[in-house]
């Protein structure tokens, strides 16, 4: 809503300071934590694959849909001696 100067202005100004607000903070947290979630759901689906473990679509929806990722790491720790994909669970 500001005249282009003044916000090319307030833009280099909150550039060269790296002011972010709370709600911008929160947001990119947010952002992470989901991205590392799907990180640890990529992982652990490509070790089951590896390891020829067959993983129904109810179990890669529950694991990909996951966004805790101490839960994901825990399903890891046990993908790498799991027969069957209940295992994990």
């Amino acid at each position: 809503m500001l005249p282009q100067a003044h916000r090319i202005l307030m833009e280099e100004i909150v550039t060269a300071t790296g002011y972010r607000n709370e709600w911008a903070l929160h947001h990119e947290a947010l952002g992470e934590a989901r991205g590392e979630a799907r990180g640890e759901a990529r992982a652990l689906l490509t070790l089951l694959e590896a390891r020829k473990v067959d993983v129904p679509a109810d179990v890669r929806a529950r694991i990909v849909g996951c966004t805790d990722v101490d839960q994901l790491e825990t399903w890891i720790r046990r993908a790498v001696t799991a027969e069957k994909a209940a295992d994990l669970f």
